[in-house]
């Protein structure tokens, strides 16, 4: 059997609230991952460790979130975001206000790296995979607001951080941080949705008035793969693989750019501005990414970006003036 959709005409389509949403929890977490940069000199001061020990903290942590992310993608399937994102909260909290209390390496291991990789590693997969199943002429750009929401995170998180940092103690933010998630990222939970077909639409903002079980049979989603069927594709394993060196430089550099910035006689806010100076040119980069994806192709936008990716890093291995990280930033 077939139907014809019919326009919502006007009305509200609860997809952009999806968008909403995930832009907000996107924000939120991604803003608290990526302030890791400005607890590393505070936490090298306060227990004497050598850099490889700091950093190794946060390498831990990007290990286990990996894993994490594959497992939350299983829990996506069989419970929904809703159930899923509001667990996610909890533990985050929970990481952030006990790492505020730890007192050595094994006890910040443990909450920051293990507790915070389950709280967080399946973020990015869930956010992106619920807001794609409500869209399908505009995925790209509705996938690139939920995205921009990592660069916000960034302008508005890093600086609160250092801020609260120097104001107190890097102890005192992780607990504020902490409460922070259980107050906002438990409530956005409840808005989430997993598909348009839980409220009868379609994707796009189109509705039908087919009963549930025929919409099921005749929607114009594309084929669904499960695992076992993805991992046999070679597309798989380039996304594997690209996302895997995107996400290396990416958070290699997050990492280690502020206390970089701090070596070479840069203040700690103004060093911590670097990342928020990146999050910033994230946000409308993000979202006219999309928009140009959706009109000249996903693979030739994501080829640009790569090699503008690539000269970023490249300038960075020389640059020691303030005016140098922030053109990288730019990059």
């Amino acid at each position: 059997m077939t139907f014809t959709p019919e326009p919502r005409q006007g009305r509200f389509f609860y997809g952009w609230l999806i968008v909403a949403t995930c832009l907000f929890i996107s924000l939120v977490i991604f803003g608290i991952r990526y302030s890791f940069g400005v607890f590393f000199t505070p936490l090298e001061e306060e227990f004497g460790w050598p850099r490889a020990t700091t950093s190794g903290i946060f390498s831990t942590y990007m290990i286990l979130a990996s894993l994490a992310a594959i497992i939350s993608g299983w829990a996506l399937d069989r419970y929904g975001p809703k159930i899923v994102v509001v667990a996610m909260g909890v533990i985050t909290g929970v990481s952030l206000f006990l790492t505020g209390r730890v007192d050595s390496l094994w006890q910040l291991y443990l909450t920051y790296s293990v507790l915070l990789a389950v709280g967080t590693g399946g973020t990015y997969a869930i956010i992106m995979s619920t807001g794609s199943r409500w869209f399908l002429k505009r995925r790209a750009t509705a996938l690139a607001i939920i995205g921009s929401g990592a660069g916000l995170g960034t302008v508005v998180m890093t600086p609160i951080s250092a801020q609260l940092i120097s104001a107190y103690d890097w102890r005192t933010c992780f607990i504020i941080l902490g409460v922070v998630v259980w107050l906002t990222v438990i409530p956005a939970a409840w808005l989430l949705k997993k598909e348009p077909q839980e409220i009868g639409a379609l994707p796009d903002g189109e509705r039908t008035s087919t009963p549930q079980n025929e919409l099921a049979e005749d929607n114009a989603l594309p084929k669904q793969f499960s695992l076992a069927e993805a991992i046999r594709t070679r597309s798989f394993w380039y996304f594997f693989v690209i996302w895997f060196g995107y996400s290396f430089c990416l958070h290699l550099m997050l990492t280690h750019v502020v206390p970089r910035a701090q070596d070479v006689g840069i203040a700690p806010v103004q060093a911590a501005s670097i990342v928020a100076v990146v999050g910033a040119v994230t946000i409308p980069f993000r979202i006219t990414s999309g928009m140009i994806a959706d009109r000249i192709g996903r693979k030739k936008t994501g080829i640009i970006c790569a090699l503008i990716h690539a000269v970023a890093m490249l300038w960075l291995i020389g640059a020691t003036d303030m005016w140098m990280f922030y053109l990288f930033a730019v990059i």
